[in-house]
């Protein structure tokens, strides 16, 4: 590999992308980009070849999210077949918004009562992500299918758990405030009433 390192200015013209948005990747997909003595990122030719295939997936309309599950192959991902690209893409980009649906509903104090169905589903989710990305991939040949399946699939499920537990920590937190607001307003009703009554 060169030792050749760009700055940021450089990079994003060499990979046609603003500054502000390879800011952003790093941000969300979480890459690891070098930084030099004074703190400022540097790009070598290994980040330029991650960041052209994050791009190359975003224009076949991979979302950031999707790509963050499938980042660890993402050069394998590349070697697929188009249709099979295409088609998880597809899966995946669906999951996910629907994954999105699902928190959004969970944030609603009618599930408070629902724990269980919430673990359920989410358990679900991981099964259903870890059977789409098999079967994208036996469409390859074997070795390659086997490869990717396993690097994919362990990836996938660690994302999914570490997204799930976090999500289960705000909602544990968020529902013990609301617990607590209404145990609050319970007992300035009760204090309320015995004052009333006197």
């Amino acid at each position: 590999m060169s030792h050749t390192r760009y700055i940021i200015s450089d990079a994003s013209k060499q990979l046609e992308v603003e500054p502000h948005v390879l800011r952003y990747w790093e941000e969300e997909l979480q890459l690891d980009i070098p930084r030099n003595a004074m703190g400022h990122r540097y790009y070598r030719e290994e980040e330029l070849t991650t960041i052209r295939g994050i791009k190359k997936l975003k224009e076949q309309g991979f979302q950031l999210k999707a790509i963050k599950l499938i980042l660890p192959s993402i050069d394998k991902i590349e070697k697929l077949p188009e249709e099979a690209r295409k088609r998880l893409c597809s899966e995946l980009n669906e999951k996910i918004a629907d994954q999105e649906k699902t928190s959004l509903i969970l944030h609603t104090e009618m599930n408070i009562k629902q724990g269980n169905q919430q673990e359920q589903k989410m358990e679900q989710f991981q099964t259903i992500m870890t059977k789409i990305i098999q079967n994208a991939l036996v469409e390859t040949n074997k070795n390659l299918s086997k490869d990717v399946s396993k690097e994919v699939t362990t990836s996938v499920v660690k994302a999914v758990d570490y997204q799930f537990r976090m999500h289960e920590e705000r909602e544990e937190a968020h529902y013990r405030k609301i617990d607590e607001a209404i145990r609050s307003c319970q007992n300035k009703k009760k204090k309320k009433g015995l004052f009333r009554r006197r």
